[in-house]
């Protein structure tokens, strides 16, 4: 596991165990509780190839970043540019020409993520993007 700091500080997992809303991580070399404290807002990732393996409905938020955004017809609605994570769902933010649109990643609205052809296929209710209101 390495952290966002410039440049990447290596950390290994020491315990991990459920802690009130969240988890609680112990990390080998961090004795105490002023050095993790030191630690806290740091990001932590893991090299892709030591990721676990995903349900064939699971994505990592970082494999939907930069995938195009097409209605059902093909229509360009623009590109992903981050997840962001939700109690009730977590949302796409697609980029448009004119601003960003959060949409509900949930199966009636992204039927379709195709990670081969970066490409993801959306269903939005009208009006959601500015390319799809209501006629008239």
């Amino acid at each position: 596991m390495a952290s966002d700091d410039t440049p990447s500080i290596a950390y290994t997992i020491a315990q991990v165990g459920p802690h009130k809303d969240g988890l609680l991580v112990r990390f080998e070399g961090v004795s105490d509780r002023e050095a993790a404290e030191a630690l806290r807002g740091t990001s932590f990732t893991i090299a892709a190839d030591e990721r676990r393996d995903l349900d064939s409905e699971e994505f990592w938020p970082d494999d939907l970043v930069g995938c195009t955004v097409v209605d059902a017809a093909g229509e360009s609605l623009g590109t992903v540019e981050s997840v962001v994570f939700g109690a009730a769902q977590d949302r796409l933010s697609v980029r448009t020409p004119d601003g960003s649109v959060e949409v509900p990643f949930v199966d009636a609205i992204v039927p379709i993520v195709d990670l081969d052809a970066r490409r993801i296929v959306m269903t939005p209710p009208i009006g959601l993007f500015p390319s799809n209101e209501e006629p008239g």
